[in-house]
């Protein structure tokens, strides 16, 4: 698989999927909706910002997953690991016909080269409690439980 930075011909395919990756989380018991007309305003963020990027994964010329990264700055230097700045992978994303072949985990490869490139030495990536194959996933890429975050709907 070749993955490389998001391009402007690639926006319409990765819209696609990340409707189809909310209506998942969703189903998992994602307690937000996807706000589609912001989702516009997102994709085109992410073709020039340096430090928050999707990267795709292609398949014979076909986009066929994708990875939401973002670098982001520690506020207070006394909870950070790291240093100043951590990665943050956001989403995670295989179309099914390609899903089990490792895609995956090249994506998220992928995402921490480019950290790396960054300085930054230090991941989170986030999963939904219910979302087991992703748990999996993670864990089996060296990836250990760091922190919860409890949610309470008013």
């Amino acid at each position: 698989m070749n993955v490389r930075l998001i391009e402007q011909e690639d926006i319409q395919v990765v819209r696609a999927m990340f409707l189809e990756l909310y209506r998942h989380l969703n189903q998992l018991g994602f307690q937000y909706l996807l706000n589609e007309d912001y989702l516009d305003e997102y994709l085109d963020f992410q073709l020039n910002s340096r430090l928050s990027r999707i990267l795709v994964g292609e398949k014979d010329g076909v986009v066929v997953g994708f990875v939401g990264i973002s670098a982001l700055a520690v506020n207070r230097k006394f909870i950070s690991p790291a240093g100043k700045h951590y990665g943050l992978i956001s989403e995670v994303f295989v179309l099914d016909d390609y899903r089990g072949k490792g895609l995956s985990k090249e994506l998220i490869q992928a995402a921490e080269k480019f950290f790396l490139s960054l300085g930054i030495t230090f991941v989170i990536i986030e999963a939904l409690k219910e979302n087991y194959d992703a748990k999996n996933l993670y864990e089996k890429l060296g990836f250990e439980l760091y922190y919860h975050n409890y949610f309470k709907k008013l």
